[in-house]
């Protein structure tokens, strides 16, 4: 069965709220993470609270790691910057590990509104054991960069940012 023709996708795409939200539920039980970008454009496309909200917490709640690769696309993909709070949200409540991409989640730090960048640094603080000591240092020297260049508000938060990475530093060491 392809990815187009499940019974998830189907029930996502349909114009009925019940058959939505139906198929979020069904996701949860037996969803692939290529199908997850169905749920993206549901979120980004629907006024729907109730739907919106369903389908945040089902991400919230994904164990796929493969789930990452998706989620990460679709954050750092400005056709879904409208629902790019959610989705970073959901990367730390997943308990997934997105160590890999601490460079993402720290540029949404010093790039982003503030509430994303919130988010963002609690994802970087909850996967600081898993990041490596390269990355570390990487991203330490480019908030630094960044600090130094920038006199505008998002400072306090990347100021927020160069010590969890600093204490990530010591941590490692």
């Amino acid at each position: 069965m392809t990815k187009k023709n499940s019974p998830v996708v189907s029930l996502l795409k349909s114009k009925n709220k019940s058959q939505i939200l139906e198929g979020i539920e069904l996701f949860k039980k037996n969803g692939k993470a290529e199908e997850l970008t169905e749920v993206f454009l549901l979120m980004r496309s629907s006024s729907d609270e109730e739907i919106i909200r369903s389908a945040y917490l089902m991400i919230s709640e994904v164990k796929d790691q493969s789930a990452v690769r998706v989620i990460v696309q679709t954050i750092l993909d400005k056709n879904f910057s409208s629902i790019q709070k959610l989705l970073v949200a959901a990367c730390w409540q997943t308990g997934l590990d997105f160590s890999e991409h601490l460079g993402v989640f720290t540029d949404i730090v010093r790039e982003s509104e503030l509430e994303t960048g919130i988010e963002a640094l609690t994802v970087a603080e909850n996967f600081a054991e898993k990041a490596t000591l390269e990355n570390i240092e990487t991203e330490i020297e480019i908030t630094r960069k960044y600090i130094k260049n920038d006199a505008g508000s998002s400072n306090i938060l990347s100021e927020e940012l160069l010590k969890v990475l600093e204490q990530m530093r010591r941590d490692k060491s």
